[in-house]
């Protein structure tokens, strides 16, 4: 055995040398694709959840810029370039210092060919630097952009700015949306398992949950016991959301709320979770602003430390979009109470009440106002039992004419149809009425 083993040895070190370079060569025919196939089941632990967007990743340390969009399965790469970061080491402290910030960014400007020098190649992005948690640590400096270049791309050759190859920094404009898209710089990448990524968005959700619930309900107080100080609650911008919530609530509106588009991203000490705020009604829904929250964490539980209003950027322009939700939420309500009351009145003959959801003005199939009342009581006679039967209305609001079709199914003791209504409503006197009726027969 003893002399087997030494046979062995002998011929490895005879032939080291040679095994030795058919590894090396393996490695780089081969090494890339290995790597690459490890590298796409793996994900950078810093996007525990993407919205319905894409989500930026820059590698300071491999100098690569990544693009990844959620899927049906979680989150998946579609697009990898080279890029250039900051001349010097570390997260940027100071202006002038040629470093590239590590943080969590949104892209807040677009900037095209001819509003740049050509040392900007072809496009440009600013990013918002700095962001709340920056400012929190001190930290100066300004117009930190994404951008091309009109030479030859460097490792390492930026004053403190992300820099990509023109071809690439085209191709990665169509991934970004001011003010949506997360942009997430790190010093290097840290890239784990999907399980483990998904394991880490559970950390999340309780807070998640008490924040949406919290607004649902009309009580913003309740935020304070998420957030690292009561001050940081942003009484005013979500105090007027709950107000209006309360208030549709109060009126027997089935109006919702609920975050959407959510992202939820780590950056070492602490984390984002960015989301639109949406109002719904019915079929339609309304974008109320978008919200960054900055959370840190202390003895295991995350709060919130920050709470930044992100498009529209202020609470005055909040409080002028959530009054436009709310008068055209009312008209929908309105309207629908119009049509269910012209509606029973038909029904029941009640003819009194009928003519008032008419216009003064009304015209349909040649007749007047008169002429058409006097139409439909003679109908009224000859048909008995009369049942109407109507579909979802789509409604087309406007703050003095009004346009609402539906399908509707009429039926009686002498005749019955169905067809697609289409009544045009004007506001008279507070009240929505009926100025012109057009019937199309199915």
């Amino acid at each position: 055995m003893n002399r087997v083993l030494k046979s062995l040895i002998m011929i490895f070190k005879k032939h080291f040398l040679v095994i030795f370079l058919i590894f090396i060569l393996f490695f780089s025919l081969f090494g890339d694709i290995v790597f690459s196939e490890v590298n796409r089941t793996l994900l950078p632990s810093a996007l525990v959840s993407v919205g319905s967007g894409h989500a930026v990743v820059v590698d300071k340390s491999g100098q690569k810029i990544y693009v990844f969009k959620k899927n049906e399965d979680g989150i998946e790469k579609v697009f990898e370039a080279e890029c250039s970061t900051g001349m010097n080491g570390g997260s940027k402290e100071k202006r002038g210092d040629g470093r590239t910030p590590e943080g969590i960014y949104f892209a807040t400007d677009r900037y095209t060919e001819r509003e740049l020098s050509s040392t900007y190649g072809t496009m440009a992005f600013n990013l918002n630097y700095p962001n709340y948690i920056d400012h929190r640590k001190g930290r100066t400096g300004h117009n930190i952009w994404i951008h091309g270049t009109d030479s030859d791309l460097r490792p390492f050759q930026s004053n403190g700015c992300v820099t990509l190859a023109d071809e690439d920094i085209r191709i990665l404009s169509g991934f970004v949306r001011l003010n949506e898209t997360p942009i997430i710089i790190l010093d290097r990448v840290q890239w784990v398992s999907r399980d483990l990524l998904s394991m880490g968005k559970e950390e999340f959700a309780g807070i998640i949950n008490i924040w949406q619930d919290c607004l649902r309900e009309g009580k913003p107080d309740g935020l304070a016991d998420i957030y690292e100080e009561r001050g940081l609650v942003d009484m005013e911008g979500l105090g007027k959301l709950a107000y209006y919530l309360r208030s549709w609530k109060s009126k027997g509106m089935d109006v919702s709320f609920h975050m959407d588009n959510v992202s939820i991203l780590r950056h070492e000490r602490y984390a984002v979770i960015s989301f639109n705020q949406v109002v719904s009604y019915r079929d339609r829904s309304w974008g109320c602003g978008s919200r960054i929250l900055f959370l840190g964490r202390d003895n295991g539980r995350w709060f919130i430390s920050g709470d930044v209003l992100q498009n529209p950027a202020s609470n005055d322009q909040l409080a002028d979009r959530l009054e436009r939700v709310n008068a055209v939420i009312e008209i929908y309500a309105d309207v629908r109470d119009m049509i269910h009351k012209w509606k029973k009145s038909w029904q029941s003959g009640d003819f009194e009440d009928y003519a008032t959801h008419y216009a003064s003005d009304f015209k349909a199939l040649g007749m007047n106002r008169s002429q058409w009342l006097e139409y439909k009581k003679k109908i009224a006679k000859i048909n008995k039992n009369i049942t109407i039967e109507t579909g979802d209305l789509d409604i087309i609001p406007g703050s003095r004419k009004t346009r609402v079709s539906f399908y509707q199914r009429y039926m009686s003791s002498a005749h019955s149809d169905e067809g697609i209504k289409t009544l045009l409503l004007k506001k008279k006197e507070g009240r929505w009425k009926i100025y012109r009726e057009i019937w199309e027969e199915l």
